[in-house]
């Protein structure tokens, strides 16, 4: 007796290494989309890392620009008691504008210098808003004003 052997269909063979070929390349696709995301991720936190550190520098130039305005209209003017300044974006040359809150004081063991405060904000009064302050002693010249 001879036994009798059924061949298989060619086709389904081949469609068998075709869906796991397909199943293959859709979980590589997955990885390569996984890791694609989290590079994207990676890029937006570092850019808005750097835009905060770029805000963060303006807000303490403009604090500077602070410090130095207020000691040239001491010099002018040894009764100036402070302004707030308000920095166009023009100004600046950039998106956001500033705001420089400058407070004087006298100092009275000292009557020749002023104790002059300075808060900046960059992007005054977006969420973004950042904050630089400072503070120093500037000696005036009591017989110009």
């Amino acid at each position: 007796m001879r036994q009798r052997t059924t061949p298989l269909p060619s086709g389904r063979l081949g469609s068998d290494r075709r869906g796991a070929m397909a199943l293959l390349a859709m979980i590589c696709l997955l990885f390569v989309s996984l890791i694609g995301a989290s590079l994207l991720r990676t890029a937006l936190t570092e850019r808005q890392q750097t835009r905060r550190a770029q805000w963060q520098l303006q807000a303490e130039w403009l604090a500077e620009s602070g410090l130095e305005r207020s000691a040239a209209m001491l010099s002018l003017d040894s009764a100036y008691a402070g302004e707030t300044w308000i920095v166009s974006p023009a100004e600046l040359n950039g998106p956001q504008g500033g705001l420089v809150i400058i407070e004087i004081r006298r100092v009275n063991e000292r009557p020749n210098s002023r104790l002059v405060s300075i808060i900046a904000d960059y992007a005054a009064g977006s969420p973004q808003q950042i904050r630089a302050s400072k503070t120093a002693l500037i000696d005036i010249d009591l017989s110009s004003g």
